[in-house]
């Protein structure tokens, strides 16, 4: 017969408590409590508590170890032997008998995790927003791609491919913006934005004008207005709604407004020592 066998059927075990692994050094293995009954109350004979204290430890700088304020909760859930949903089971003899004499805690008291015990909604509503946030990224990405793309194409077109950052705001709602890389073309008098981005700041059309293209042929566009911000400066302007998926251009209206040209040398854009007015003459 085992040790085992003998005590629980002799009734000489009050409890056990079941402490945290690695807590002594030398041994990986978990330390475990039993109480042999001095006096066993009426109540509690036949009864075995199981307390299991495996979880309250903290990190120390070579081994976990118990915090001091974790000794008295287990001692006394032990001394009223009440069952704790986690942490404290009481058994009767023939359940123990009934599974082999284990007196391990661990098989009758499981400590579990809070996560366990979620909802399936609420795990899918975790899933989607984690799906959202990834399809953000990824069109946050594809636009980072996009710009590094059209600068670098810049880089290696040579003369005439000039790209500014610049940022247009709905002047009726100055939160809302979109900005961008854009070209800066000097042979196109007005900026052009894709239709979709002006549209996702509230803007729309104010009126249409006629355009003349480079082959001499001409189109009638929708155009709004805006405030067109890059290099520091801000000017109010015509924006040709352009079709989605078109290159942002910077047009030289924008660009004269705020006494910025591109220099031909270069390729970059500079500060003209003052803004130009033509054709006004100072009063005398």
């Amino acid at each position: 017969m085992q040790y085992p066998q003998v005590f629980v059927e002799q009734d000489l075990i009050n409890g056990v408590i079941l402490l945290p692994g690695n807590l002594f050094y030398n041994t990986s293995a978990t330390g475990i409590i039993i109480g042999p009954p001095k006096r066993k109350p009426g109540r509690c004979q036949g009864n075995i508590v199981f307390v299991n204290a495996s979880q309250r430890v903290d990190k120390g700088r070579l081994k976990i170890y118990m915090p001091e304020e974790e000794f008295r909760p287990p001692a006394e859930m032990f001394l009223k032997g009440e069952p704790v949903e986690g942490e404290v089971v009481v058994i009767t003899r023939e359940q123990t008998v009934k599974a082999g004499y284990n007196l391990s805690p661990s098989r009758w008291v499981r400590q579990v995790d809070e996560t366990a015990q979620r909802s399936i909604s609420e795990i899918i509503a975790d899933l989607q927003r984690l799906d959202e946030e990834s399809r953000q990224g990824d069109g946050h990405l594809a636009k980072m791609l996009a710009k590094l793309k059209r600068s670098c194409d810049a880089k290696e077109g040579g003369m005439g491919a000039t790209h500014v950052t610049v940022t247009i705001r709905n002047p009726a709602d100055t939160d809302r913006t979109w900005e961008d890389l854009f070209l800066v073309d000097t042979g196109a008098t007005d900026s052009l934005v894709p239709r979709p981005h002006l549209e996702a700041i509230g803007l729309e059309p104010r009126g249409q004008r006629v355009y003349e293209l480079a082959d001499g042929s001409e189109l009638v566009l929708d155009v709004t207005v805006a405030e067109i911000e890059f290099m520091g400066e801000i000017v109010g302007g015509t924006i040709i709604m352009g079709e989605a998926g078109a290159e942002p251009l910077l047009g030289v209206t924008a660009l004269e407004s705020v006494g910025i040209e591109v220099d031909p040398l270069n390729q970059r854009l500079k500060r003209l020592p003052a803004v130009r007015l033509k054709g006004v003459v100072r009063a005398q």
